[in-house]
């Protein structure tokens, strides 16, 4: 960084913290121009590497390259940036050091970061998806605390101020395409519980909290992205359910929460009406039934959900004139300030409602302390050991025995033999760590390979299988089978979709079906989505641990070892 620039940020830094209080924050909104307090109400896409943006620009509606952008700030001025795309910290940590450096009132940082900088950021660390932390048991749930405190910490190393998270969609529908894994379940108290831990833990790492989708984005099997989804259950229903997480976060002090583009005929009848759009949904429902005097944020301005029937610059009003404060993502965003402009002009928007909503963003930046700009990266506190720790603790709290009569996982603690068939991975973290916990190796460091004794006479055989394999290769595997010995399936690289069976082939049920014919106990062990269980019928005992990730892999195989317990519960129906 040029020393203009540097010297800059430090001028620029002491003029921030004039938003330090609530005087300050009505100080300055008095001395903002019309354009600025518009400015004020966008918060902008951007990415952090030009070829990223290349791949972004080809399915999506956004330009967020780096020089558009900075136009964009010099400008427009607008309140904040969200990066997308998927780069890496150094790259994200230094653009946005230039844009804070070239916007004339301090920007505000937002991320999705549901599972951690890694959602967004290639070499950024990476957490459980809420449906791991789903399992969690009451006893354990409190960990979610920790875990939201480190992402908070992270993102503030980041110079990151609003985490889009957590997610507060109850999901009861398996063909959920866009929440699915991203929800901590189908039951509203554990969702609502969990989210609220998550929420504190980012709040007391000084990071804004922003509870999604409201009203509730579960209960469908079209993705907003790329279509409207239509939600037809009764007020009644919505009221029990799907709007249940949100009055709890809101009872907790929740600062921000974001709609969804859903048409719901119980609150808003219009015709191809996002709720987004719907002064019933976010004005009568939100604020005044609700009591919500937070700041209400959109989802993405250029989702079909929302293009599909509303054009660009009157969508941005119309989500103004429903009851947002922020607006996320504009697709041309000179149209959309023009447009807001000439509303305020001709008075469909007074500049008095206008303040109201820029006096709330304004006040929120001023509680992240948005003025501060980290002069640094530090680095090693992105990938610390206690943020290591606690993600295994979190994958090993999630192990969830979905099925189990038999009683086979203790049987399989207490032989000495262990056949492990891994299907759609070889060579996997798991398998590896089945040797280590069984002491496969020899204490001068060399590892026994299948079949073959340490001091403790235990035994490991292993297969694998190609997800893709054809009834030879099938038999060959299960003719090499021991009888009378129960065996152990690992199905690795699943998917999270319903669409693609959650990963699970065809071949890999006709395999699960002609071990069982052939009289072979087994124990399926899913290293992915638990709303993928009724694809494996033909297992005696199966453990979820919900995603494929070293570190649930590793507990996995502790778990065989007799040196995990799997606590979890079921976080989803999966009849």
């Amino acid at each position: 960084m040029h020393l203009s620039t540097k010297l800059f940020l430090s001028i620029h830094l002491v003029s921030c913290l004039l938003l330090a209080d609530e005087m300050n924050v009505q100080k300055t909104l008095s001395q903002l121009t019309l354009e600025q307090k518009i400015g004020q109400l966008f918060v902008i896409p951007a990415v952090s590497s030009s070829e990223i943006n290349k791949e972004f620009m080809a399915h999506e509606p956004y330009t967020m390259d780096e020089i558009y952008v900075k136009q964009m700030i010099q400008e427009y001025q607008p309140g904040g940036v969200i990066f997308l795309g998927a780069g890496f910290v150094q790259q994200q940590f230094d653009l946005t050091q230039e844009f804070q450096a070239l916007s004339q009132m301090p920007l505000l940082i937002c991320q999705d970061a549901e599972w951690g900088l890694s959602m967004r950021l290639r070499d950024g660390f990476r957490f459980p998806h809420n449906m791991a932390l789903g399992a969690l048991s009451q006893e354990h749930e409190h960990v979610i605390y920790d875990m939201g405190y480190e992402i908070g910490k992270q993102c503030k190393a980041l110079g990151v101020h609003m985490n889009l998270a957590p997610v507060v969609d109850v999901n009861n529908n398996p063909k959920n395409p866009i929440i699915n894994d991203r929800s901590f379940g189908q039951d509203k108290e554990n969702v609502a519980r969990k989210a609220q831990l998550y929420m504190r833990g980012l709040r007391d790492a000084g990071i804004i909290a922003c509870a999604k989708h409201f009203p509730g984005h579960g209960d469908t099997a079209i993705d907003s992205h790329y279509d409207l989804p239509r939600i037809v259950h009764t007020r009644a229903r919505l009221d029990d359910v799907e709007l249940y997480p949100f009055k709890k976060m809101i009872d907790a002090g929740i600062q921000a929460i974001m709609t969804a583009h859903l048409e719901i005929p119980a609150l808003d009848a219009t015709p191809n009406c996002p709720s987004s759009l719907s002064h019933n949904v976010v004005t009568n429902l939100l604020k005044d039934e609700l009591g919500f005097d937070g700041v209400v944020i959109t989802d993405g301005l250029g989702m079909r959900g929302i293009t599909k029937h509303h054009t660009l610059g009157e969508l941005e009003l119309k989500s103004l004139l429903a009851g947002h404060d922020i607006l996320l993502c504009p697709v041309d965003l000179p149209k959309a300030v023009a447009t807001i402009k000439q509303a305020v002009l001709d008075g469909r928007l007074t500049e008095a409602e206008l303040d109201k909503k820029v006096l709330k963003i304004l006040a929120l930046k001023a509680w992240a302390n948005v003025g501060h700009i980290p002069a640094h990266l530090d680095t090693e506190q992105l990938h610390s050991e206690q943020a290591q720790a606690l993600k295994q603790k979190l994958y090993a709290h999630a192990l969830t025995v979905a099925r189990d009569d038999e009683k086979l996982i203790t049987r399989l603690q207490e032989q000495n033999q262990l056949q492990v068939i891994e299907i759609g991975q070889q060579n996997s973290v798991f398998l590896d760590e089945v040797r280590n916990v069984l002491l496969l190796v020899r204490p001068e460091g060399r590892t026994l390979g299948p079949n073959l004794k340490d001091q403790s006479e235990k035994k490991l055989a292993s297969y694998h299988l190609a997800p893709d394999a054809d009834d030879a290769a099938m038999k060959k595997i299960i003719d090499q089978l021991p009888d009378n010995e129960p065996i152990v399936i690992a199905l690795l690289g699943m998917t999270r979709f319903a669409k693609q069976k959650f990963g699970i082939s065809d071949a890999t049920q006709k395999f699960l079906h002609m071990q069982q014919q052939a009289g072979k106990e087994s124990l399926v062990i899913v290293f992915g989505n638990a709303y993928s269980l009724p694809l494996i019928k033909d297992a005696d005992s199966v453990i979820v641990a919900y995603e494929d990730d070293v570190d649930a892999q590793k507990a996995a195989a502790q778990l065989l070892a007799g040196k995990l317990q799997a606590t979890g519960i079921p976080p989803v129906r999966s009849e």
